[in-house]
């Protein structure tokens, strides 16, 4: 199975498809309603309470839209990857990884605020890997505000990813006040048009405030959920290790990519203590960059057997939690 993710075949996505299907059945044996956080935002409770009524309260829609949306993710953080040539070919690793490391944990099981966010944090990532190809882009500065804004309203945490779009526009391009102007116009777009009708509505703004903490995570892991964590520090390490031996041979914009990626898994891993509560659901979006590095742990090495026993191992731990998350 990893030879044929290895490749770019146009079959792929479908493989792709039924090994999501073959990981991710506890989501379908064992449905569950989303996840309502504190920190998440008005919009986020305005869509579900909508998909609540549209759906009749029916939780296998919901794990449907759940594992749809995961799987647009892939394939999308995957486009993202080939297209701005991280590695030396195309491949569906970054995929494979998305999926498998989304289903290691129960919390990344059910929809939630973070899944449905990280659709908009993959897309501006595109979008400020595609910036160090165009002259004139006014529209992609504006589109990648609007949704930063759009997952502010989701969820507010998602607000310190502003740091890391305007260390993006520095590292591909020339400092320019209006690229960042506009940036922050389009971030601001959507908080005002909500913003307006719901003073028209209810006059209610307060319902738009941010709500934001800061909390030291305590969580507490079964020993399945120990190896698994083991298993991923391992690969990724080795990922890591791997991107900077191939980093010369790469181009310029190629490793440009890569700093956003490292950057982004920096801000990821500090969101968590930007929240009321601690849990490790938060860590979702760290699950976006690691995807990406520990894809390189599959196809770098030139003895298989890691890149198959990381595989495998990660892929039985995923069952077997899976398994555990269906029973209780």
């Amino acid at each position: 199975m990893l030879g044929n993710f290895k490749t770019n075949l146009p079959y792929n996505n479908v493989l792709l498809l039924i090994y999501g299907l073959m990981i991710k059945w506890p989501m379908f044996m064992n449905p569950d309603m989303p996840v309502i956080a504190k920190q998440d935002s008005y919009l986020y409770k305005i869509c579900i309470e909508s998909l609540n009524i549209a759906f009749k309260g029916n939780k296998m829609l919901f794990a449907v839209l759940a594992f749809l949306l995961l799987y647009i993710q892939a394939l999308l953080l995957n486009e993202v990857v080939n297209k701005n040539k991280l590695y030396p070919k195309p491949n569906h690793l970054t995929a494979m990884c998305y999926l498998l490391l989304t289903s290691l944990f129960s919390y990344w099981y059910v929809l939630s605020s973070l899944m449905i966010v990280s659709t908009f944090l993959i897309l501006i990532i595109a979008r400020l890997c595609k910036l160090q190809h165009v002259q004139e882009a006014n529209k992609t500065f504006y589109n990648i505000g609007l949704m930063l804004g759009l997952s502010i309203l989701i969820y507010s945490p998602t607000i310190v990813f502003l740091l890391l779009i305007f260390f993006g526009l520095s590292i591909t391009r020339a400092f320019r006040i209006p690229e960042w102007i506009l940036v922050i116009l389009g971030v601001f777009t959507p908080i005002y048009l909500l913003g307006s009708a719901i003073f028209l509505i209810s006059n209610n703004v307060k319902l738009l405030n941010p709500i934001l903490g800061v909390s030291i995570p305590k969580i507490y892991f079964s020993i399945y959920e120990w190896i698994a964590l083991a298993i991923i520090f391992i690969t990724a390490f080795t990922g890591f290790v791997f991107i900077q031996q191939n980093m010369r041979k790469l181009l310029v914009q190629s490793r440009k990519s890569w700093i956003i990626f490292y950057l982004f898994l920096l801000f990821a891993l500090l969101l968590p203590f930007l929240n009321i509560d601690s849990e490790l659901m938060y860590y979702f979006f760290s699950l976006i960059p690691l995807s990406v590095i520990t894809a390189s742990a599959f196809l770098f090495p030139e003895r298989r057997w890691f890149s198959v026993f990381s595989h495998w191992s990660l892929f039985i731990l995923a069952i077997i939690m899976g398994y555990y998350f269906v029973i209780h």
